[in-house]
């Protein structure tokens, strides 16, 4: 089974927010609880929605965690992509499962979409991924897009000067929630951004600044 779109996991208010800056059609986001994927699955998924190249890949990988995750996120960055096609009402043929299409990186290690076919040409598409704890999320979009997700670890505390201005805890004040729960939104908000600009240039978390909040 592909992963599941994700607008469950994105409040009714933070759905509008995204509107307000793009239109529904413009992206698509998916997401996929990694506990379902034990050892037969991955080999079953992987043979039935991987392209060559991702299943060479994969095998390079060999302790379990590291398959799955790396999987999880393939498997949403996928799905995410041929959601977006059919929002565009593209033809999307065999790219339905999975295995026309294929996640590569570049130099940095920012993920591409491609085809496996040298002669076919896709929508131009931008796709970015996580991972946090069990769960992999990827989004796909027409623009430059970015998308992070961060478990609750009181780590966020220890590293909070490397990220967390003090103007910025002001207004993380604004936001329901204890602090750990801001410092998350803060951490998953520049993580999301550098991603999406990784492309440009690598800009540092105290580079980005916070000037708003919308409640």
């Amino acid at each position: 089974m592909m992963p599941t779109t994700s607008s469950l996991l994105l409040s009714l208010e933070f759905q509008q927010i995204l509107s307000s800056y793009g239109p529904p059609h413009s992206f698509a986001c998916t997401h996929l609880e990694l506990d379902t994927l034990d050892a037969d699955a991955i080999e079953a998924h992987a043979a039935r929605f991987l392209s060559p190249s991702e299943r060479e890949q994969l095998r390079h990988y060999t302790l379990f965690k590291r398959r799955r995750e790396w999987l999880g996120g393939r498997l949403c960055a996928k799905q995410a992509v041929i959601e977006l096609l059919g929002k565009h009402g593209l033809p999307r043929s065999s790219a339905d499962d999975g295995a026309s299409i294929t996640i590569d990186v570049d130099s940095s290690g920012r993920p591409f979409v491609r085809s496996v076919h040298p002669h076919q040409q896709l929508m131009p598409v931008d796709v970015s991924i996580t991972h946090s704890h069990e769960l992999a999320i990827a989004i796909a979009a027409r623009g430059q897009c970015g998308i992070d997700a961060q478990h609750l670890n009181p780590t966020l505390f220890k590293v909070r000067d490397r990220y967390c201005l003090d103007i910025e805890r002001a207004l993380l004040d604004t936001i329901a929630g204890d602090e750990l729960v801001q410092l998350a939104h803060l951490w998953v908000a520049k993580e999301a951004l550098r991603k999406m600009l990784s492309s440009v240039q690598l800009i540092g978390f105290l580079e980005m600044v916070l000037t708003r909040v919308v409640n």
